[in-house]
């Protein structure tokens, strides 16, 4: 439950999997008397360091979707040593249904096997969903919906008015390159640094 909340400046490492499979940082909203919410929450300039997964954000409660996750800032935040402790490493993944989320000027480095993993509950989307000024490698999926969408295929499925732009997507398949348009491709990071 949170509502008016800035995380800033920490550093949090070496997290790994287990009941919540090595997600770093979890927003989840969950109906547990009626008053909970997830609102106005600024998650910035903080250093993840060896976790097996980022940041989940459960945007809406399945017994309750009037819950929902709004006005989520994540941005300026250092990721690297995803998948230190084995399975999947996936930078951010968005559930549920959520409004006004920003993912702005982070770096992931190292490896990483989703950018994003997205789906959604029936009927709802993510509403407004601002992806931009990112650097941080495709991986194997970069952003991957339920259903096996790609790149900005998967956005138009589940979410809604986004902007997903300017971001630096390290190794990205040629082939794939068309999938995540007004964005930019180096080979590596170093390469990156001098778009950014």
């Amino acid at each position: 439950n949170a509502r008016r909340v800035q995380i800033a400046d920490n550093l949090m490492e070496n997290n790994w999997p287990h009941a919540q499979v090595g997600w770093a940082v979890i927003f989840n909203t969950f109906r547990d008397g009626g008053w909970e919410v997830v609102e106005d929450v600024e998650f910035v300039r903080n250093h993840i360091r060896n976790s097996t997964n980022g940041i989940n954000l459960r945007g809406l409660d399945s017994g309750d979707t009037n819950l929902r996750l709004r006005r989520i800032t994540i941005a300026d935040n250092l990721f690297e040593g995803f998948g230190s402790f084995g399975q999947e490493a996936r930078a951010f993944q968005l559930l549920g249904g959520s409004e006004n989320v920003t993912l702005n000027h982070n770096t992931v480095l190292g490896n990483a096997t989703h950018m994003l993993l997205m789906d959604a509950a029936p009927g709802f989307s993510h509403r407004q969903l601002v992806y931009t000024n990112n650097l941080q490698p495709h991986g194997l999926y970069g952003i991957f919906g339920d259903g096996g969408l790609l790149g900005q295929d998967a956005l138009r499925r589940w979410a809604a008015d986004w902007t997903f732009a300017k971001n630096a997507i390290i190794g990205t398949p040629p082939d794939l390159r068309s999938k995540y348009s007004g964005n930019y491709f180096p080979e590596n990071a170093n390469a990156a640094a001098r778009l950014m």
